[in-house]
């Protein structure tokens, strides 16, 4: 059987490479377990082999092999195999080798790999290559329309805007009014609809708000010399140039009623004349115009003629993303890849806690567009290859009662119980919180994120206490300092230091409080 990324019955393909058997067995059962085929490899010569005849979902690597150190066959592997997701680990911990395991884009571990981080790490493996390959088979399947490539999104909604955008593609004589909130995507609509028209022609996009006072008859329509004051020549308008393709008039309800009357005999009949001239032009394209604004609204406040209304024979309604939101890791990835190509930055991936914010917003702000803005600020501000959450915006990163979980972040105490009759019992004071998001988790995941929660508490701590020095903290801790160190990268951003000294700094020593707040991100 040729090794891939599927084994046997389609199954997600792991490679162990180590020199020991029994530590391949034990990671063996864990992965198999959680539905992967397991290959094993006992050198790093056979490791590359493997990779280069196949396409793992994840490889595990150990750093000490018989001729050829762990990390030099991680540098050749991320080049045999670059779509695999790699974990270096080691029998001592060794921060310089860690560091440059990340820099690899890989993850990193010391032994002996306890089964739930095994199963953490094969997780993320998974959400990562599935998001990958929905991302990649978007950009890349020639055989879809330019409407798929264009609105992206497999659920329900926007699979009937795209078929709605495909039945009126194919009736170029109607004009069409797209409808949908601030960052909805309309122009990609509009533009959707001029891809899958037989007859492509040039698309002119034009926001109807931004004309200059008093010139928006001429900037759309045209004039001739001296048609008014300063007018030293004649000028073609936007209708003219984008004949016999498609003019995009986006907030259509910003033209003046008067432009508006004018736009009104182009839709009924076709023509139209400049500014200051006698003759008659006529328009063979289409026109789609957009709106965030109820229709009825601006009728009634008798900014948009409602004889123009009528005038459009198609609409399409644009749904708000908190209506779709299966849609945002596709998104999310897609925006991540687009960012990444115009930077030249390497980010390869969203950690799930981090999709999880993404998906618990509601991104009514702004929608698809502020999706993609988040991502674009997320990028710029990440120093690793994975967008984590703190470096989602606080609005995202707390998305209200809906986040129930994150990887690294606890939820905060309440002040006041939760209305229902069930309400949880408060703790003692000064005792442990059980945040109650947990609940909504799977034992594994509930188990996974109290860990980390404990974990990052646990360091600033000792931190804190040791008023910064990293070998009294890790002394204390009765751990070895390189895990130590190799624990602070894992959980800590450089924010997250610069506090940590500034609280160990302070004559007073911080109350544990104090350290609970910062372990939120509140301080």
């Amino acid at each position: 059987m040729m090794i891939g990324q599927r084994g046997e019955r389609g199954r997600p393909m792991l490679l162990v490479v180590d020199d020991v058997s029994i530590v391949r067995k034990s990671i063996r059962r864990v992965a198999e377990r959680q539905g992967f085929s397991v290959t094993e490899a006992g050198s790093g010569e056979e490791a590359l082999e493997y990779l280069a005849t196949g396409e793992f979902a994840c490889a595990f690597i150990d750093h000490v092999l018989p001729g050829k150190l762990g990390l030099d066959v991680l540098k050749e592997a991320v080049t045999v195999s670059p779509t695999t997701d790699f974990v270096l680990f080691t029998g001592e911990g060794d921060a310089e080798v860690g560091f440059e395991a990340h820099q690899l884009g890989a993850d990193y571990t010391t032994k002996p790999v306890a089964p739930d981080w095994i199963l953490g790490a094969l997780r993320r493996s998974l959400t990562t290559r599935r998001l990958r390959e929905e991302n990649a088979k978007l950009r890349s399947d020639a055989t879809e329309s330019p409407v798929d490539r264009i609105l992206l999104g497999g659920s329900q909604v926007m699979g009937e805007v795209r078929r709605t955008v495909r039945t009126y593609a194919g009736m170029p004589t109607q004009h069409v009014m797209v409808l949908g909130e601030s960052g909805t995507g309309k122009e990609l609509c509009a533009r959707a609809l001029n891809a899958e028209s037989s007859h492509r022609g040039r698309f002119i996009a034009v926001n109807c708000g931004g004309f200059p006072p008093g010139l928006a008859e001429s900037q759309l329509f045209g004039h001739d010399a001296g048609s008014y004051t300063g007018a030293t020549g004649a000028h073609a308008g936007f209708f003219e140039a984008a004949d016999n393709g498609i003019l995009f008039l986006d907030e259509i309800g910003e033209l003046p009623l008067m432009v508006q009357v004018k736009l009104l005999r182009v839709l009924e009949s076709g023509t139209f004349t400049r500014l200051g001239s006698t003759k008659e032009r006529t328009f063979s394209g289409r026109v789609v115009a957009a709106t965030n604004q109820p229709l009825e609204d601006m009728i009634a406040q008798k900014t948009f003629r409602p004889e123009l209304r009528y005038r459009f024979g198609f609409t399409i309604q644009l749904p708000a993303l908190r209506d779709h939101l299966e849609d945002v890791p596709l998104l999310a990835m897609r925006f991540l890849a687009d960012h990444c190509a115009k930077t030249e930055r390497t980010v390869r991936s969203i950690s799930p806690a981090a999709m999880h914010c993404l998906q618990a917003y509601d991104w009514r702000l702004n929608n698809v567009r502020e999706l993609r803005n988040t991502l674009a600020q997320a990028v710029a501000h990440t120093t690793s290859d994975q967008i984590e959450v703190d470096v989602l915006p606080a609005r995202v990163r707390q998305a209200g009662g809906r986040t129930p979980w994150s990887s690294s972040l606890p939820a905060p105490r309440r002040t006041h119980a939760p209305p229902g009759p069930s309400a949880a019992p408060k703790p003692a004071p000064g005792g442990p919180v059980l945040p109650e998001e947990l609940l909504s988790m799977t034992y594994a995941e509930a188990k996974d994120t109290a860990r980390d929660i404990f974990v990052k508490w646990y360091l600033m701590r000792r931190l804190v206490d040791a008023r910064g020095n990293v070998t009294a903290a890790a002394e204390a801790a009765g751990v070895k300092r390189p895990n130590f160190h190799r624990l602070m990268k894992q959980h800590f951003s450089a924010s997250d230091l610069d506090k940590v000294k500034t609280l160990g700094e302070r004559e007073n020593p911080p109350t544990d409080s104090e350290i609970a707040e910062l372990v939120v991100g509140k301080s």
